[in-house]
C-alpha cells in the first residue's frame, strides 16, 4: 500500500512550524528546500504559502525583487485576532442583512396575502352593501305606499290640474275677446292662436261647463 500524501492543512502546519521555529524571514526557494525535507512536496509549497498569506498565517513582504516570508508567534496571534475581528464584523453584517430581508419579506406577505382579519372585514363590508341596497329598495316601496307620500302626490296633482284649467280658461277668454273685437270666426281665431281643433280642458278633470258662443 502506497504512502498517503499530506493534506493541505498538514502542509500548512509543517511550513508554519518551520517558520516559527526559525523566527526569521525565508525566500520561496529556502522554504521549498526546508519544506521538502519536512515531507511537503516542493511543487506544492508555493500554492500553500499563498493560501497561508491569504489566511494571515504567514506574512509576506517584497524587498527588491524578492518575496520574503515569515511567521512569528506574536504576529500570528495578532493576525488571528484581526481575522477574528473581521470575521465577526462580516457575520454581524450578514445577520443584519438577513434580518432586514426577512422583515421586508414579511411586510410584502402581509400586504399581498389577505389575513383572516382582512377577509372577515371584506365579507362584512360586502354584507353591509347588500343590506344597504335592500334597505334602499324597501324604503322606496314604503314611500310609494306611505299615506303621507300619497297625500302629497295627490296635492301636487291637484295643483297641476288647477293650473291647467286656469290656463285653459285664460285661452278661451282670449279667443272670445279676439273673436268679438275683430269680428272673426272661431276657427280663424284658433288658427291665429295656433290652437288645435281638439283643444279643450284636460281629460283628468271635469270642469264646469260654460256656454260658448258659436
Amino acid at each position: 500500500m502506497g504512502k498517503r500524501g499530506l493534506s493541505l492543512e498538514e502542509k500548512k502546519e509543517r511550513i508554519k512550524g518551520i517558520l516559527q521555529e526559525k523566527k526569521e524571514p525565508f525566500t520561496l526557494k529556502q522554504i521549498e528546500k526546508v519544506g521538502a525535507k519536512a515531507g511537503v512536496a516542493q511543487m506544492s509549497i508555493k500554492g500553500v504559502l499563498e493560501e497561508m498569506v491569504s489566511d494571515n498565517l504567514v506574512c509576506m513582504d517584497k524587498i527588491g525583487s524578492t518575496n520574503w516570508f515569515w511567521s512569528f508567534p506574536s504576529e500570528q496571534k495578532a493576525g488571528l485576532q484581526a481575522k477574528l475581528k473581521r470575521t465577526t464584523e462580516e457575520l454581524q453584517a450578514a445577520k443584519e442583512s438577513v434580518a432586514k430581508a426577512r422583515a421586508e419579506k414579511e411586510a410584502l406577505l402581509a400586504a399581498r396575502v389577505p389575513s383572516e382579519s382582512r377577509q372577515a372585514k371584506l365579507a362584512e363590508l360586502a354584507e353591509l352593501r347588500q343590506k344597504a341596497a335592500a334597505t334602499a329598495e324597501d324604503l322606496g316601496k314604503l314611500r310609494e305606499n306611505d299615506p303621507a307620500q300619497m297625500v302629497e302626490l295627490v296635492r301636487k296633482i291637484d295643483v297641476c290640474k288647477e293650473a291647467a284649467n286656469r290656463w285653459t280658461d285664460n285661452t278661451w277668454t282670449l279667443m272670445d275677446y279676439v273673436r268679438k273685437k275683430y269680428g272673426k270666426q272661431k276657427k280663424e281665431v284658433m288658427q291665429w292662436l295656433e290652437m288645435k281643433d281638439d283643444f279643450d280642458y284636460p281629460v283628468f278633470t271635469q270642469p264646469k261647463k260654460r256656454a260658448r258662443k258659436a
